[in-house]
């Protein structure tokens, strides 16, 4: 169970104990509209912002390493600071 403020706790890998993703905590309580399956089949089906105020997710940690990866290497304004916190990251 996922509760308000969990949001950045770590899914663990009950098997391994590495860290598959962190979570995403989307509206709590959760409003009646999102028990409805013809509403989440629309906002799936087009893509709606709204998905990430209604629901919660498992973000992938795989997923975070490439995006920090990419923001790491594409960002020009960084600090040394900043820089070095990334890397630290992403090792």
């Amino acid at each position: 169970d996922v509760s308000h403020g969990d949001s950045g706790s770590a899914f663990v890998d009950r098997s391994t104990g590495d860290v598959i993703g962190l979570v995403w905590t989307g509206k709590i309580p959760k409003s009646d509209k999102i028990r409805d399956s013809r509403y989440l089949d629309e906002i799936f089906k087009n893509r709606s912002e709204e998905i990430w105020k209604e629901l919660t997710f498992a973000v992938p940690a795989a997923k975070i390493h490439e995006v920090l990866e990419k923001f790491a290497r594409e960002s020009t304004d960084l600090s040394d600071a900043q820089r070095a916190t990334l890397a630290a990251w992403l090792n």
